[in-house]
């Protein structure tokens, strides 16, 4: 409670009435950022430490990555290495710091079994953090997927799909406690993601981030198991995102994971610039604010067996030289989450979208949007799963099209 006792503004002086005016505007300012903050739905950076390429990193991972700190207080770091993993494989330089910092951590290929080492940062207000770092062992599968995925309302139908050429990773937003960045299903076999899903709300499109072109490898997956795409493809293509960079500026770490290469597929320049880029940009005019959410699931298909298709390919040039598989197809499965003040109910409404592979520079029409159940007949993938059954088969059979704007 803040409690005001009356001043005779006459009786003091200029001085002192203007250190009054500028402890009041610090106050209205401070009670001003809290509201905002809160509306923002972010998370409280408090002591929080996040390794920047994954807690989990494949054998062929070379170099180091950063360890970010994010505190409003001095601390001080300390490793060690669990008994039966190789010793003295990485090391760190500072062991210690104030504030947010980044501290790199240097180690090499592993050429033999899994490793690890335990991080342990004390800050100075009584706060601890560990964590584990873990370099996979040569040949060795990858982790299980993140048990979250199970209950996030965006994630499809993941384990009946495909073979065991397809990975599942999810990445979360750097210095954000749990708050999801994107999952994605990847095709180690034709290097193209099946999908990518993720949420989208205001917290996700504003704050300190902006485009990077920070082009790298994803970090959960081994490399060999990824297609380089830091030079320009063949034929002409571009490095199409699957999950916008745009759609992620509320940081500059959440924006660097969409240039991971498991978020990229081989796109017609004129359809990337033109008629994509549109539904991207539709896309995010209709993202969540305050308690409201947009689900997204954004696909690619290859070619479609009963149409008799085959896969296309391009050839990764002046990169790994691996051929790259073209999608002939593009969609997007939209679910949106509204929530009533009043009545303290959700409802929900959905809509896909399904595009050619082709040269277009168009705005997205009417014509383009399909049901979800159409979407799931002609992709095999059952979207929305983690949706009430009963509302499932309320709102995937039809459209709302005055809702969504046409």
């Amino acid at each position: 409670m803040l409690i005001f006792t009356r001043i005779d503004m006459a009786k003091i002086s200029i001085g002192f009435r203007k250190v009054v005016h500028l402890l009041f505007g610090a106050v209205v300012l401070t009670l001003l950022g809290v509201v905002w903050g809160c509306e923002k739905g972010e998370e409280k950076l408090s002591n929080d430490v996040r390794f920047l390429k994954g807690e989990t990193i494949s054998y062929d991972s070379d170099g180091g990555q950063w360890l970010a700190v994010y505190s409003s207080v001095a601390w001080n770091i300390s490793y060690s290495f669990p008994e039966g993993s190789e010793s003295d494989w990485c090391t760190i330089g500072q062991l210690s710091g104030r504030g947010n910092d980044r501290v790199w951590i240097e180690y090499t290929a592993n050429a033999g079994a899994t490793r690890a080492v335990d991080f342990v940062v004390r800050f100075d207000d009584g706060q601890e953090w560990t964590g584990r770092l873990t370099q996979l062992g040569k040949n060795e599968s990858l982790p299980a997927p993140d048990p979250n995925v199970n209950g996030w309302l965006e994630v499809p139908e993941y384990e009946n799909y495909g073979g065991s050429e397809m990975v599942l990773a999810t990445h979360y937003v750097p210095g954000k406690v749990d708050m999801r960045n994107y999952t994605v299903l990847y095709d180690t076999e034709h290097y193209v993601p099946v999908w990518v899903a993720y949420p989208l709300h205001k917290s996700y499109t504003s704050g300190s981030g902006y485009r990077t072109d920070a082009w790298n490898f994803d970090p959960i997956i081994p490399e060999n198991m990824q297609t380089s795409m830091f030079n320009a493809l063949g034929s002409g293509y571009q490095r199409g995102h699957m999950l916008p960079s745009a759609s992620r500026y509320v940081n500059v770490e959440a924006n660097e994971q969409t240039f991971y290469f498991t978020n990229m597929t081989p796109q017609n320049g004129n359809f990337n610039g033109g008629l994509w880029a549109n539904m991207e940009e539709w896309v995010r005019s209709k993202q969540g604010k305050d308690r409201d959410t947009l689900y997204v699931v954004t696909g690619a298909v290859l070619s479609r067996a009963e149409s008799g298709e085959s896969i296309q390919y391009t050839t990764n040039y002046g990169n790994d030289r691996k051929r790259i598989a073209i999608p002939r197809y593009y969609y997007k499965a939209l679910l949106k989450s509204d929530y009533d003040d009043r009545s303290g109910s959700r409802s929900y409404r959905t809509i896909a979208f399904w595009f050619e592979h082709k040269s277009a520079n168009r705005q997205v029409a009417a014509s383009d949007a399909i049901s979800i159940r159409e979407l799931e007949a002609r992709t095999g993938i059952d979207f929305f799963v983690h949706l009430n059954r009963t509302i499932q088969d309320e709102v995937e059979g039809s459209i709302d099209m005055n809702y969504w704007g046409f």
